[in-house]
């Protein structure tokens, strides 16, 4: 699959798994360190952006590769963060 010239690949279970789990783990760390949102809605888009950053990392977005790369992440971030605030707005 290819998104503006970029070539996507499908990443193996384990280094998606590895990739969520990293987004996890960074994100216990900004809450512990008291760095993330005070309200459950910020955070849980803390939660989001952070997991979508290592996930695309893992499916071939690389930020460092240039300023495609860069647009494509941010676009995916604000699809996921528009997702989670239309999902968080039903509860």
């Amino acid at each position: 699959m290819t998104i503006l010239g970029i070539e996507l690949r499908r990443p193996t279970y384990w280094e998606f798994t590895s990739a969520v789990v990293f987004g996890v783990a960074i994100w216990s760390a900004l809450v512990i360190l008291g760095w993330s949102s005070e309200t459950r809605i910020g955070a849980g888009a803390n939660l989001a952006a952070i997991v979508f950053g290592c996930v695309s990392n893992a499916i071939g977005i690389e930020v460092k590769k240039g300023g495609r790369h860069l647009a494509v992440n941010v676009l995916g971030c604000i699809l996921v963060l528009a997702l989670y605030h239309a999902i968080s707005a039903l509860f």
